[in-house]
C-alpha cells in the first residue's frame, strides 16, 4: 500500500450523489403556495382600464376568486389563490388563466428560503463546502436536505478517535490481524496489541524511518487519516465548534484495515465484505450494512482478483463503493483500486479547480471533487492538516 494515502475527493464525490440525491428523492415533497404572479399584455389596452384589471378579482371557469394582492415594478401582479396549493395545482391555474387573450404569462409566486450556512467556528476554512470554483457548494444542497439518518457510509480506513464533533459513528470493527512481521526489526501493522476485534480505535500509524520496508522507507507521523474522514464526512454541524459535515444525519461505520505501514489487501477485502453485510469468517456479521462503502487508499499495481471479487459481492449486495484515483500522479489504470471494475474512481482537483499534481488520471475516471488548496501546496508541503484537521 501506498504510505502517504491522502485525503482525496473521493468522500466530496460520494456524499453529494450517494447521500443527498438519496435524500430528496425520499422527500418528494411538492412545493406549495397561496399566490400566484401574473403579467397582462401591454399594448392597446389603455393605462387606466389595466390598472382597474389589476384591482378586480379575477375568476377561472370553476369560479375559483383569485384577490388582486399588488402590482410589482414590471406591472405583473400578485393573486391569491385563497388557501395554500400544490405546485400541479397551481400550474393548473396558470394554465387556464393562459387561455386568457389579455395574459402574457402567468407562474406561481414560490417561496424562497435563507441559505443554510452553519455557525461551526472553522466553517469559513472549509472552502471545498462552499466554494463554487473548486469547492462542491454544498449550501443550495442544505437548502433541499441535511442528509438521511437512514444511511450508512463506511469509511474502511485507519480507525477512528473520540471527537466531540463525531457522535453519529456505528460500532464498526478492526479488520487488521496482528501477524508477526517477516523481520524482527520491521513494525506490527495493528499497532494496539491484538487481532481482528471489535474495537476500530485508531491508536496511531506513525513509524521511524526504515521500519515498514527492509530496502529503506521513511520516517512517518500518525496521519489519523480515518477520523479526518469522519470529520468531512460527518461531523456535527451547526454547533459553533469545529468542522461542517458534509451530510448531517448520515451514520458514520468505521472499518479499520490501515495501520503502521498501511494496510494488507487480505484485510481490506474483508473489510469490503463486512462493511456491505456480507459475512466473513470468524467476524460476527455487520448489523449495519453500508450504502456507501469509502476507500481512499490504493497503491501501484493491477485490481488483484481478491479485491476485485470482494468489490463484486459488496456490489451485487447493494452496496456503492467509491475509491480514490490514487495519489501517484500517473494514470488510474496503473493504480489499484483505481483501476478495478463496478468502483466509481475520484480524481481530485485544487481549491481554483484545476486538476492536482498528484493524482492519477485518464481511463477510468469518474469523477472529480475538491482534494488540495492548490498545485504548489500539495505538491511540496502535502499539508493535509491545513485543510481536514477537525
Amino acid at each position: 500500500m501506498t504510505n502517504r494515502y491522502s485525503l482525496s475527493a473521493v468522500f466530496c464525490f460520494l456524499l453529494l450523489t450517494a447521500v443527498f440525491s438519496d435524500a430528496y428523492a425520499a422527500t418528494g415533497a411538492q412545493p406549495v403556495t397561496h399566490r400566484i404572479i401574473v403579467k397582462f399584455k401591454a399594448g392597446p389596452t389603455p393605462s387606466a382600464a389595466r390598472d382597474k384589471r389589476h384591482g378586480q378579482i379575477l375568476r377561472l371557469g370553476n369560479n375559483l376568486p383569485l384577490r388582486h394582492l399588488r402590482t410589482l415594478g414590471d406591472l405583473s401582479s400578485v393573486y391569491s389563490l385563497g388557501r395554500f396549493q400544490k405546485l400541479d395545482e397551481v400550474k393548473a391555474v396558470a394554465a387556464e388563466l393562459m387561455r386568457r387573450d389579455d395574459v402574457e404569462y402567468v407562474e406561481p409566486d414560490l417561496r424562497r428560503y435563507p441559505q443554510f450556512v452553519p455557525n461551526d467556528a472553522d466553517y469559513s476554512n472549509q472552502w471545498y463546502l462552499h466554494e463554487t470554483a473548486g469547492g462542491i457548494n454544498a449550501e443550495p444542497a442544505w437548502d433541499i436536505t441535511f442528509g438521511n439518518s437512514s444511511v450508512v457510509i463506511a469509511l474502511i480506513d485507519s480507525g477512528i478517535l473520540p471527537h466531540n464533533d463525531l457522535v453519529r459513528v456505528l460500532p464498526g470493527y478492526d479488520f487488521i490481524a496482528e501477524d508477526p512481521p517477516p523481520e524482527p526489526d520491521l513494525y506490527f501493522t495493528a499497532n494496539d496489541g491484538d487481532g481482528r476485534d471489535e474495537d476500530p480505535s485508531d491508536p496511531g500509524d506513525a513509524v521511524p524511518e526504515d521500519r515498514c520496508d527492509p530496502a529503506g522507507s521513511p520516517a512517518e507521523n500518525s496521519t489519523w487519516h480515518g477520523t479526518k474522514l469522519a470529520g468531512i464526512v460527518a461531523a456535527e454541524t451547526n454547533n459553533n465548534s469545529g468542522l461542517a459535515g458534509i451530510d448531517q444525519q448520515a451514520w458514520v461505520l468505521p472499518v479499520r484495515a490501515l495501520g503502521r505501514c498501511g494496510g494488507y489487501l487480505s484485510d481490506i477485502a474483508d473489510a469490503i465484505r463486512w462493511a456491505a453485510g456480507l459475512s466473513v469468517p470468524g467476524v460476527p456479521d455487520n448489523p449495519t450494512p453500508a450504502d456507501v462503502i469509502n476507500l481512499s487508499l490504493g497503491a501501484a499495481g493491477v485490481c488483484s482478483h481478491t479485491e476485485q471479487q470482494a468489490i463484486d459481492a459488496a456490489v451485487a449486495n447493494g452496496t456503492v463503493v467509491v475509491v480514490a484515483a490514487g495519489n501517484e500522479g500517473g494514470f488510474i489504470s496503473d493504480s489499484a483500486p483505481a483501476n478495478c471494475e463496478n468502483v466509481i474512481t475520484v480524481t481530485a482537483t485544487t481549491r481554483q479547480g484545476a486538476e492536482t499534481c498528484y493524482t492519477n488520471i485518464g481511463t477510468g475516471a469518474d469523477l472529480a471533487a475538491p482534494g488540495g488548496n492548490s498545485q504548489e501546496d500539495f505538491c511540496t508541503a502535502f499539508p493535509d492538516d491545513q485543510i481536514y484537521m477537525l
